[in-house]
């Protein structure tokens, strides 16, 4: 029994390889990509000019990376979203979904199995990202940022937590109104991330703004905890960066100097499963 769910999941694996490689979502996500990690090396080359052997590398190339990696978090989430915004929807709009349907394979595992091989593309995309933000630093300025490694789990717990709200979504939604929905979600997300942030450089003003500020961070963190974990990333990454973590956590919105705990990791990881749980029952019972 065990072997015959494993081997269903798999071929639903393979279909939703197909359905992403029929949808061009991989070319369009590498064209985008590739335009960005070649602004994002003319951008370092042209650092590197300006403070070649002046002793400000180390700096530069941290500030860089934060930035480097917060545009391509925001790449990622998005194509995360988008990748599973018609999972469900776009099937039944388009009337695909009822060969599927009629086959003896559960409801739950044709989710399920859609689900695992969007997240095996992702997963890969994230790595090949991640690695090359890294490598162009290290090219370019000389400086191989310590931690990735270390991130790159919460990389991973980024991507694949939009992707099961956008599952989510796309069982309850259209296709037109899901996408919407998880845009606006991941952009309160962002506002609300960086509001925190805001609110922990003004320490030294109202105390009942500050508290305000960083709670409303808190908040949204609750709603999608998508920007809480590239804080935490960012904060990971900082904290092994010797005599300049102060400057690195100062970065303003882009910074981590309130930093989520570990326990927003726990929080994601439920919230991921919540989500996914929540889409294959209420797949497994949609009127069709």
């Amino acid at each position: 029994m065990r072997i015959m769910w494993i081997k269903t999941l798999t071929v639903m694996m393979k279909f939703a390889l197909r359905e992403v490689l029929r949808k061009k979502v991989l070319v369009a996500g590498g064209l985008l990509t590739g335009v960005f990690l070649f602004v994002f090396v003319l951008g370092l080359h042209f650092i590197n000019e300006q403070i070649h052997g002046k002793g400000f590398e180390q700096i530069a190339g941290f500030q860089f990376f934060t930035l480097g990696l917060y545009a391509a978090t925001f790449l990622i989430v998005v194509i995360a979203a988008f990748a599973g915004v018609s999972a469900v929807s776009g099937e039944i709009e388009t009337g695909t979904a009822y060969g599927l349907l009629a086959s003896p394979v559960p409801r739950s595992q044709i989710l399920l199995g859609k689900f695992l091989g969007y997240a095996f593309l992702l997963v890969v995309y994230d790595t090949v990202v991640l690695l090359a933000i890294w490598g162009a630093t290290a090219w370019q300025l000389g400086v191989a940022i310590p931690g990735v490694i270390e991130i790159l789990p919460l990389l991973y717990l980024e991507t694949l937590t939009m992707l099961a709200l956008s599952f989510l979504g796309s069982v309850l939604f259209s296709s037109l109104t899901n996408g919407i929905t998880i845009f606006l979600l991941y952009g309160v997300a962002l506002l609300g991330g960086m509001v925190e942030q805001i609110g922990a450089l003004a320490r030294g003003f109202s105390t009942t703004t500050v508290t305000a500020l960083i709670n409303a961070g808190i908040i949204t963190s609750l709603i999608l905890p998508v920007d809480a974990l590239y804080r935490r990333s960012i904060y990971l990454v900082s904290s092994k960066a010797g005599g300049i973590t102060d400057i690195l956590h100062n970065l303003g919105p882009f910074g981590s100097l309130s930093a989520p705990s570990v326990w927003m990791e726990v929080y994601a990881v439920i919230y991921l499963c919540a989500c996914l749980a929540a889409a294959t029952y209420l797949f497994s019972r949609k009127d069709i």
